[in-house]
């Protein structure tokens, strides 16, 4: 029986705290892109764009104000709607409620969308996609950033509404503190999202230095100028013969290639 010897050593500076907080960001980007996108990309996937999400989000932000008001007990709440000081409430939510206006209208907007579309099983449009930038919106976004997918996504798309959440927070509104909220976890999670993007890249090139150098280098441990940084964590035989013979059990077929040897 071939013994299958796959050498694996992975050493890799990563920043823990850093990847913590990019997939706790990633994670809540599911609810907190959608209070922003939904008013500047169009034509989203299926897969991507939730009807259930987006109207089960518009409930909460209905219901927030009376929980901000009353607390979590809503039924005792509504009972007593009568003696809510009506002036005050919409001095400081009559904002929220004009942005959930606007929610609804281009949460109707993105459903048409869809259901005007093409259909999932066409295969003309990825059901993931993220959908692209509606041309009004994009007259809000400085130039500079709108050279590069990345700069947009993580910068230019939530720069306008952050900037009318601040506006909104100086006059008291708390749908400015939301929208600011919304803004940071957006770019964030687009952050993260480019981070882990870029790591596959770099994770598929060193893939791509090991297989065509680890073997030469596994044999030739003398010359580091051209190892192409590959390093093994290993005691080497001193035979030729021997490492002629574990490169060939090593290296010897694609299945076999080492996958991250970094120092």
């Amino acid at each position: 029986m071939k013994e299958n010897l796959d050498y694996k050593s992975i050493m890799k500076r990563e920043n823990g705290f850093k990847k913590i907080i990019f997939n706790i960001f990633f994670a809540l980007a599911v609810l907190f892109r959608v209070p922003l996108e939904i008013f500047f990309r169009k034509d989203m996937g299926h897969r991507y764009f939730s009807t259930h999400l987006t109207v089960l989000l518009g409930l909460v932000l209905f219901l927030l104000p009376f929980i901000f008001v009353g607390g979590f007990n809503l039924s005792y709440t509504f009972k007593h709607l009568s003696y809510l000081d009506w002036s005050k409430f919409l001095t400081y939510y009559f904002t929220w409620y004009v942005y959930l206006g606007f929610y609804t209208y281009f949460g109707i907007k993105r459903w048409k969308e869809l259901k005007n579309g093409p259909s999932v099983f066409e295969g003309l449009r990825l059901t993931t996609s993220s959908g692209t930038l509606e041309n009004y919106y994009a007259r809000f976004i400085p130039k500079s950033l709108l050279y590069t997918a990345r700069y947009c996504d993580i910068y230019g798309e939530p720069m306008p509404m952050f900037v009318v959440g601040l506006i909104l927070s100086f006059i008291s509104q708390p749908i400015g503190m939301f929208l600011m909220l919304c803004s940071i976890i957006y770019s964030i999670s687009y952050m993260a999202a480019y981070h882990n993007g870029d790591t596959a890249i770099m994770d598929m090139l060193d893939d791509e230095i090991i297989n065509e150098h680890a073997e030469s280098v596994f044999m030739d441990e003398e010359n580091i100028a051209d190892s192409h940084g590959i390093q093994f964590y290993m005691k080497r035989p001193g035979s030729e013969k021997l490492k002629q013979k574990f490169a060939k059990k090593m290296f010897g077929n694609e299945d076999n290639k080492v996958p991250h040897i970094m120092n």
